[in-house]
């Protein structure tokens, strides 16, 4: 009898979708993710599960019986019927998804829903989501029951998300107080909303338990002026934060001392008013309590002297003997009062090396105020650019300066170090697009730093941007600039009344024997070809440029 042919082996029953692993891919290593892991890549998606449902609730708040239905297998798999973008290769989708998330589009927006939109993509994008756990690591804005769903999903990953306290978007903020609460070991970066009518749910979340992880701390003032009780401030995270690194005070005041303060390295305060006899020199000994602060951001901030005590600060007593030695890495002042940065300056521990960002009004600037705020040895690259009502001195520690028009079109200009010896860039602009400047004004600002020997020796390019030329400038002009002994190159942004203009840069030009480079940026119909042949013949400059830009309307 003929032996039976052995029997192939049984096929093995198709395998279903695994769920993806805990930890996710590199951004770089997709492509190898998929090969490994979502091989086939429309494998159908897993069962909806309990956790799903807040997302679908979210979806469909009008359908409920697609809850129901949705649990069934038969329709989970009418979910995931294959349409058009299937018929994308898996590698194309993944590099699609990789684009999209990491752009700087969906940084923008509000990553906290955009997230459930692209895991609804497809099947492959709803494995590449729920398998990068960072991405759902950003709970803000959302309900409690999304809320849990995000930190199930964003597994162990850092924790970053705000809360802008509003009972009417969220009332059930009690219950996501508790849920952030029991999270407070992963939270990363924190920003909170304060005004008025802030619950103490929010003062216990922030007291209660300390942050083992937290490396940033915002604190904004929401709708109404904001003030931290200063036993609550104290008590921040049980005085155990031992990672954070940032603090940020936007219109809240909180007293800057305590444990949380001093292993921080950049600290910013943002519409701020401090009270006392001395302020300024309070401030600044209670900031040389921070051993390890670097940064140090000025905007807004006033400081106004008063016979109550300092608010934000220990009582003056401790502080007779202390020594003001904090040396700063950065320091940031904004639409701060001159006479205040003067103080600030004089008492601050700067160096050469530290970067300093200063802005402040034209119109309080003078020659005496510049010698101070700019004394020589300090100086060894400023960039100067009047936009709008705004004069910004930076006075860098390095040999490379970009300012910004950034009411028009950008406007970059750079300073560079020739023969080891570092640039000044200065961008002269008026009050209003094109309200010229009273005389006193407007060259009150190049005649102010000329006479400073070594502003002017190391001059070596003067941008003027909306800046108004006519006959009786000339001469005013002509012997400020007659110091100028290394300039070499005129920048005319939107310049305009044409009347003295090319005197005035022949001017320029016999008292700047360097003189080579001649830039004009202007309107149409402000400078005809004409005009630039004659500057060309006139002047001697090397090269001559010009750029035309449209008229506003």
């Amino acid at each position: 009898m003929a032996a039976t042919p052995a029997s192939s082996p049984a096929p093995s029953p198709t395998s279903t979708a695994q769920e993806p692993p805990s930890t996710a891919p590199p951004p770089l290593s997709v492509n190898m993710y998929l090969e490994t892991n979502l091989v086939p890549a429309r494998a159908v998606t897993p069962p909806v599960s309990a956790l799903d449902l807040p997302e679908l609730a979210a979806h469909a708040p009008t359908t409920p019986t697609l809850l129901s239905n949705a649990m069934t297998m038969t329709n989970q798999a009418n979910i995931v019927v294959p349409n058009l973008i299937n018929r994308l290769p898996d590698e194309l989708l993944a590099l699609i998804f990789e684009f999209t998330v990491f752009s700087s589009d969906y940084r923008s927006a509000k990553p906290a829903k955009a997230i459930l939109g692209l895991s609804a993509v497809s099947a492959l994008w709803r494995s590449l989501t729920l398998a990068h756990s960072r991405l759902w690591a950003t709970p803000t804005k959302l309900p409690p029951s999304l809320t849990e769903l995000f930190l199930a999903r964003s597994r162990a990953a850092p924790l970053h998300f705000a809360i802008n306290w509003n009972r009417l978007a969220i009332p059930e903020s009690t219950e996501l107080y508790v849920l952030l609460h029991s999270q407070r070991n992963r939270w990363m970066s924190v920003s909170v909303g304060i005004d008025a009518t802030t619950p103490r749910e929010i003062f216990q979340l922030l007291q209660t338990g300390p942050a083992p992880n937290l490396r940033s701390l915002t604190l904004h003032r929401a709708y109404t002026d904001g003030v931290i009780p200063g036993a609550a401030a104290r008590d921040f995270f049980e005085n155990d934060a031992p990672l954070l690194r940032e603090i940020r005070l936007c219109g809240v005041a909180m007293p800057l001392c305590g444990k949380i303060f001093e292993p921080i390295k950049k600290l910013a305060l943002d519409r701020i008013q401090f009270y006392g006899t001395d302020p300024v020199r309070t401030f600044l000994r209670l900031i040389a309590r921070l051993p390890c602060l670097q940064s140090l951001s000025l905007s807004s901030v006033d400081f106004i002297s008063s016979p109550d005590d300092f608010e934000f600060g220990r009582p003056s007593a401790e502080w007779t003997s202390t020594k003001f030695s904090a040396s700063f890495a950065c320091l940031t002042i904004t639409g701060v009062n001159p006479t205040t940065i003067k103080a600030i300056l004089a008492l601050a521990a700067v160096n050469s090396h530290t970067v300093i960002d200063i802005s402040v009004k034209y119109l309080d600037l003078s020659e005496k105020m510049l010698g101070d705020l700019l004394p020589d040895s300090r100086i060894e690259l400023v960039g100067m650019s009047n936009l709008g009502r705004t004069t910004h001195l930076l006075v860098y520690g390095g040999v490379e300066s970009n300012t910004r028009d950034s009411r028009d079109n950008m406007f970059k200009v750079k300073g560079w170090s020739k023969d080891g010896l570092p640039t000044l860039v200065i961008t002269v602009a008026p009050e209003s697009s094109w309200k010229p400047f009273a005389t006193p004004e407007v060259h009150g600002i190049i005649a102010s730093l000329v006479p400073t020997a070594r502003l002017a020796m190391h001059l070596s390019t003067i941008t003027m941007d909306r800046f108004t030329f006519s006959s009786s400038t000339n001469d005013y002009l002509a012997g400020s600039i007659s110091r100028l002994g290394s300039l070499q190159e005129i920048i005319l942004h939107r310049c305009r009344d044409k009347e003295g203009r090319e005197d005035w840069l022949r001017e320029f030009a016999k008292a700047c024997p360097t003189f080579r480079h001649l830039w004009i940026c202007c309107f149409e119909d402000d400078v005809p070809p004409e005009t630039t042949g004659r500057l060309r013949k006139g002047l001697g400059p090397e090269e001559v440029r010009t750029t035309r830009c449209a008229r506003r309307r």
